[in-house]
């Protein structure tokens, strides 16, 4: 007898406990949505490649300043470079490939290899720039993306008429949405734990009204610089708290968001509102990530045309788990039991 095929106990857990999304009533119009999703990441892929010239086109700024250096203490990804050649051969060396691959990879971008040098490249770059003490964070989402998308299919892209190849190419893209959200979920919980330890140990941390106050002005102070809202946030607690709260629950449940394609685009403004307040409050902001939510969120293939307020409202984590809970224990209820018919006393004359 042929065993029955059943899914993975994983994709069941995570369909039935995480994922929620606008369902298609027929199979024609799941295949529609389908190819329609497909040929939307297909030009996001393509805009992720044309976007990473400008920011090559950035980095070739402080190229000079590199090259002039005596010394470089680069990671260890391009530290080889520098046992192989003088310090302004390798800076060379690594800017001009990572200028090539970004112009490679954005007007070829179907092709596996071009991929490849684009993020090897990358890398390369950051290695070098990251090795003087100091880490900047702004490209590492984007680096991790580079790398996801050298597993898409090869090309050509256009006109996939097989559903397998559509759908490995959209699991390919969905997985690099779940990176990207990940990184800003270990950043909510970062601050949510030292929120915690900063309240058992009786000091002024996140949980406290003057909190995020406290975080601004330790910030304005150490930039020795003047932002446009940081002064109103120093001399507003309580609008700051709120605020301070709302950005922890923003990013630490930003992971759920992967599993609920109704609030892509909703939660991609609100990540990218979060880089410009920011940028307004304490002068810095990750205009790489900006660009990244942007093209994965805001433009997601996987949000429907429509949604409606109320079913985004129900997806919103938290919110979401407890109308599930409520469901399915209004489903197990059993139901009311029925009223029994009247019983006739009165027995029949003879």
């Amino acid at each position: 007898m042929e065993a029955q095929r059943t899914e993975p106990v994983v994709t069941r857990f995570v369909f039935k406990r995480f994922w929620s999304s606008s369902t298609n009533p027929t199979l024609a119009a799941s295949v529609a949505f389908q190819r329609r999703a497909y040929n939307r990441a297909s030009v996001l892929v393509r805009a992720y490649y044309a976007v990473g010239v400008l920011f090559t086109l950035q980095a070739v700024g402080v190229w000079p300043h590199y090259a002039g250096l005596r010394q470089a203490s680069p990671l260890w990804p391009a530290a080889w470079w520098f046992g192989w050649f003088s310090v302004r051969t390798s800076v060379n060396l690594i800017f001009t490939g990572y200028l090539v691959a970004s112009l490679v990879a954005a007007a070829l971008p179907e092709r596996r290899w071009a991929r490849i040098a684009y993020a090897f490249t990358l890398l390369q770059y950051m290695a070098l720039i990251n090795g003087f003490d100091k880490t900047n964070h702004n490209l590492h989402a984007w680096l991790f993306v580079a790398a996801i998308l050298i597993f898409l299919p090869r090309g050509p892209w256009a006109g996939r008429t097989r559903k397998l190849d559509r759908q490995y190419f959209l699991a390919v893209f969905w997985s690099a949405q779940f990176v990207v959200l990940f990184f800003y979920s270990l950043t909510g919980m970062w601050k949510i734990l030292f929120a915690f330890k900063s309240l058992f140990e009786g000091r002024t941390g996140g949980f406290s009204f003057a909190g995020f106050s406290y975080i601004v002005a330790s910030r304005i102070l150490r930039g020795n610089e003047d932002t446009v809202l940081g002064h109103f946030f120093v001399q507003h607690e309580i609008i700051g708290w709120a605020l301070y709260i709302g950005t922890m629950y923003l990013e630490s449940t930003s992971i759920l968001i992967a599993f609920r394609p109704r609030l892509h685009r909703v939660w991609g403004i609100g990540l990218i509102l979060f880089h410009f307040a920011t940028q307004l409050t304490m002068g810095f902001s990750f205009t790489e990530n900006v660009a990244l939510v942007g093209l994965l969120f805001v433009c997601s293939p996987f949000s429907p045309e429509k949604v409606s307020v109320k079913e985004a409202v129900c997806d919103l984590p938290g919110l979401h788990f407890v109308i599930r809970r409520i469901a399915r224990a209004r489903h197990r209820a059993p139901p009311p039991a029925e009223p029994s018919p009247d019983v006739d006393t009165t027995t029949a004359s003879v």
